[in-house]
């Protein structure tokens, strides 16, 4: 059998996008974190107080630019920003916020925001220009209507090409709406039908607009709840074309009101909150129902009234929590893990006598992408793994060196789509392609945080 030549492709850019973006948080009470050192120091400057949704950012050495609620807009010096007030998000809404980056711009930023409970602000944008006021920035454009009634659900990531981006939201039906973000601005968005109707919810029929939206920091998929029906949906996300395909319905009656939700760095884990409960779902678990089946309870809030709310990657890897108007952070430490021994903390961060609420900054979830950058590293992961035969007809095999730890093997199409997932139980993989379209695929090795990336041809 013919042995595979090593290719290193890009099926996702093979960089870092980085971290820096995200170093500093703002919420809640006037809470905030700081992750420049690595680990997480509490902030007490800020000058927001905010229910749910909201945002901040920073240049890409991780000095702030500026935060907001999605009403309101604060510069660096914690003062509100030129004409940032008035904007249309809502003190309610789980996800009133987000900032990003104008591509090809370091100076222009979109402030995205979304209305509570389907009314009629719905999603619109505005504009915030840095190269004004010495540096403070201002508000240039305000409140751009986009579409209405929409969720309280808003996401991004992005684009394949590794310059532009996608922002996803979510009408009140069962229509995701992705809108590109390009260097010429923001595009037409691409609208795909999929899943459970969001409509109703409630005696005045809208609780079903809440719940968190988040892609994986790669991109490949993307999850939400939607809170009043008791719903987590999971789907896969096309990076290159905006269509979102195959969910994954979690229905279950013990999953009261979930909120919060968020994919493990290593993207084989998602979590999400439930009232006082933190579940974990095993993404690589198998089939559907599999995946389905393999929810488990790994933490929960240790308080009287208590509540957990939002979830958000950080730049440490490590997960945070939020339990309701509590002065501590939660922490999953170890999110790549499964069951408990993700090691849930409940009084993980201390918030140094401030306040959180139920949200946590809202970011494009690229900031935390982590891809191998040291050619050294991938050249050793990539002699440690063969596919063949090359091309391959009925099947196709897959073997390491047996040095590589918690090997996960994942294959895509052309077009980015997730066609398999496998955790390797051994040294060698044997995959039935018999089946599968004539073409070009990609096989990527996670092993940790660290990825391979190998072309193969099914003939």
């Amino acid at each position: 059998m013919k042995r595979l030549l090593i290719s290193i492709l890009l099926l996702f850019p093979i960089i870092t996008f980085s971290q820096k973006e995200a170093n500093i948080w703002y919420f809640g009470e006037y809470a905030g974190l700081d992750f420049t050192t690595g680990t997480p120091v509490a902030l007490t400057n800020s000058a927001m107080n905010k229910d749910e949704g909201c945002a901040s950012i920073c240049d890409t050495a991780g000095n702030l630019l500026f935060y907001t609620s999605g009403i309101s807009v604060w510069n660096k010096n914690h003062q509100v920003m030129s004409n940032g007030t008035g904007l249309t998000g809502h003190n309610s809404s789980t996800q009133s916020a987000l900032i990003v980056p104008k591509p090809s711009n370091s100076n222009l930023f979109y402030i995205f925001t979304t209305d509570a409970f389907f009314y009629s602000n719905g999603l619109k944008f505005s504009v915030v220009d840095m190269s004004l006021n010495s540096g403070l920035g201002a508000v240039t454009q305000k409140n751009i209507g986009l579409s209405t009634p929409v969720t309280e659900k808003i996401t991004a990531v992005k684009h394949s090409n590794g310059t532009d981006y996608w922002v996803i939201a979510h009408y009140n039906n069962s229509s995701f709406a992705a809108y590109p973000v390009t260097s010429s601005g923001i595009g037409t968005p691409v609208v795909t039908a999929i899943g459970v109707q969001h409509l109703g919810g409630g005696t005045n029929g809208t609780l079903n607009a809440i719940g968190y939206m988040k892609t994986s920091p790669s991109g490949n998929r993307i999850a939400y709840t939607i809170m009043y029906s008791g719903i987590l949906e999971l789907f896969d996300f096309n990076t290159t074309t905006g269509v979102i395909s195959n969910p994954i319905t979690f229905n279950n009656p013990t999953y009261n009101n979930p909120y919060g939700v968020e994919f493990s760095p290593s993207e084989e884990l998602l979590y999400f909150t439930a009232d006082t409960v933190l579940f974990q779902v095993n993404l690589i678990a198998g089939s559907s129902s599999a995946i389905i089946n393999s929810v488990q309870k790994v933490g929960a809030a240790t308080l009287l009234m208590s509540y957990l709310g939002a979830l958000q990657l950080g730049p440490d890897n490590k997960i945070y929590c939020v339990d309701y108007y509590h002065n501590y952070v939660s922490v999953i430490s170890n999110p790549n893990a499964l069951g408990t021994e993700c090691l849930f903390i409940h009084d993980g961060v201390s918030l140094n006598n401030k306040h959180c609420y139920a949200g946590l900054p809202n970011f494009v979830t690229s900031f935390f992408y982590n891809a191998p950058q040291n050619i050294n590293e991938l050249n050793s992961l990539a002699q440690s793994i063969e596919c063949y035969p090359n091309p391959a007809k009925d099947k196709l095999f897959i073997s390491t060196n047996g040095n590589i730890s918690n090997p996960i093997i994942r294959i895509f199409d052309i077009k980015g789509q997730l066609i398999y997932s496998e955790e390797m139980k051994s040294n060698d993989l044997e995959i039935d392609v018999s089946q599968w379209c004539k073409g070009m695929y990609l096989v990527k090795l996670n092993s940790d945080e660290k990825f391979i990336v190998k072309k193969v041809v099914i003939d």
